[in-house]
């Protein structure tokens, strides 16, 4: 079988590695994933979110025939568990690039697209408290780090997010890597150094990460280190771009609430970044402003 789409950090990840063989270690929500040691990488079905590590085919009912433990082999263009073979032309047009861009938005835009997200999910009106939580205390410490424009703090932040809550990929896992993403699309309007956004982006690989969280979220969390985001948070970034809130929706479902995780994330860093970012000589005065709570979460 063909591969309708296969994202450039595998592709690239099988070229350099040439022969490898690694082992189903789950199957959910129409997804296969299978380690290779250095990397998680998921089969999905093309009406799946594609995410930075997938492989997608058109058929999604033939990953069923692939159970949990399963022995995988794979080379540059080809993946093959038991009988089945998904292959595709390496470097070629079924690869898709998941690299987020800085947006060429201007910051107001910025800031009322975060806004859209956070009163979609219904975070200022329906929210239910994380009250005191480990979770809680690490969303606001992220938030300060955007406000006082501070990777170190970020860093200290995530150390305290990345592995907690439950799942294949942990709330706190994707809080870090949502908002570094959005930092990545947003540093440079926002008059960020491209030394700062480095930093940011290293929050997300504490050196202890494969003690920390799942493999899966490990390899999630490198490669938004390396900017690579889902498709639609990536669409997401791009403030300027149509049907943003179909993304949303098709984001929304992703996963047990990886999704909402994400746009969560992105919402928080689009509303603190644009609104400081305002604050700074010559920069707009900002139209409207919604209150949202930080260290709350959204019903």
């Amino acid at each position: 079988m063909r591969a309708v789409a296969v994202a450039t950090p595998v592709d690239t990840f099988l070229a350099a590695r040439g022969r490898v063989e690694g082992r189903v270690i789950g199957t959910m929500r129409g997804a296969v994933h299978v380690e290779f040691r250095e990397m998680v990488i998921s089969l999905i079905g093309a009406r799946v979110s594609r995410t930075p590590n997938a492989i997608s085919v058109e058929d999604a009912s033939i990953l069923a025939a692939i159970r949990s433990g399963e022995v995988v082999r794979a080379v540059p263009g080809s993946v093959c568990a038991g009988a089945l073979n998904i292959s595709w032309e390496p470097g070629r047009a079924a690869c898709w690039d998941p690299t987020v861009r800085e947006t060429g938005s201007e910051l107001t835009r910025v800031r009322l697209r975060g806004e859209d997200i956070l009163w979609r999910l219904g975070a200022p009106c329906a929210e239910r408290s994380w009250g005191g939580s480990a979770l809680a205390g690490g969303l606001r410490m992220l938030s300060e780090a955007l406000v006082k424009i501070d990777p170190g703090l970020a860093n200290t932040a995530a150390a305290r997010l990345i592995g907690l809550g439950s799942g294949s990929t942990p709330e706190g896992d994707d809080l870090v890597a949502s908002v570094a993403l959005a930092v990545q699309a947003f540093g440079p309007a926002a008059g960020w150094s491209s030394d700062i956004v480095r930093a940011w982006l290293a929050t997300c690989v504490p050196e202890d990460l494969g003690r920390r969280t799942t493999s899966l979220s490990a390899t999630l969390l490198r490669l938004a280190s390396q900017a690579c985001a889902p498709e639609e948070i990536r669409n997401l970034l791009q403030v300027g771009g149509q049907g943003w809130i179909e993304d949303f929706e098709r984001l929304r479902q992703l996963g047990h609430s990886t999704g909402r995780n994400y746009l969560l994330g992105v919402g928080l860093a689009a509303t603190r970044m644009g609104l400081e970012a305002a604050k700074l000589p010559g920069n707009a005065t900002p139209q409207r402003t919604r209150a949202v709570r930080v260290g709350s979460w959204p019903d």
